[in-house]
């Protein structure tokens, strides 16, 4: 520190200069303020829910941030809540039905000693279904979450499962009745594709959580 006084260098937290004898405690409490000053300047980081990474955020106020900013855009969401809050449930929940009935019918043979391909099938479809019904539990979590490619996963398998049910209609059903059930099944599972699609793609933006 030197003094303003006579330009000699003195020790620091010093009052009197040494040499002259003049008072530099105005000079001291000059730099003590300057540096309070720099470090209530100082940016200090931020700490706020707004800077917390997305990765931290429960599936439900993910959904909230994206329902938030639908309705920002004015998208319609219903289709997307019947979904996410009925629709998977009761395929799930219909695919365990079928599931269980086609091994019930499996075990029917098998108790008969009825040994034929139709009791073995019967056991495959069954556990296809149950395959189908996880993975609508799975579909469910994600579509919740909205993460990514939800949408198309969802009609991915659903086309897979209409698919597999006009086989089982196919297998099952007499020819007459075959062509019938097989244009029912075909015409259900374009219709709600085509809609599926249609109305996902306008909102594919908001798909964006891992």
């Amino acid at each position: 520190m030197l003094c303003p006084s006579c330009g000699s260098e003195v020790p620091d937290n010093v009052r009197l200069c040494p040499s002259c004898g003049g008072s530099i405690s105005a000079e001291t409490d000059a730099e003590e303020t300057r540096r309070e000053e720099s470090t209530r300047s100082t940016p200090q980081p931020a700490t706020t829910a707004a800077s917390a990474s997305p990765t931290e955020l429960t599936s439900a106020e993910k959904r909230r941030i994206a329902l938030a900013q639908a309705t920002q855009e004015g998208l319609d969401m219903g289709w997307y809540k019947f979904v996410i809050y009925f629709l998977l449930f009761a395929s799930g929940a219909t695919c365990i039905l079928l599931g269980c009935g086609k091994h019930f019918s499996a075990l029917i043979l098998s108790s008969y000693n009825i040994t034929s391909p139709s009791s073995t099938i019967l056991t495959v479809f069954g556990n296809v279904y149950f395959v189908f019904a996880a993975l609508y539990v799975l579909l469910r979590t994600r579509m919740a979450r909205f993460s990514k490619n939800a949408p198309r996963l969802l009609s991915v398998v659903y086309g897979i499962n209409f698919g597999f049910s006009a086989l089982t209609l196919t297998y099952y059903s007499s020819f007459e009745s075959d062509l019938s059930s097989m244009l029912v099944a075909t015409l259900a599972g374009i219709g709600f594709l085509a809609a599926n699609t249609s109305y996902f793609k306008k909102r594919a933006h908001l798909f964006v959580n891992d």
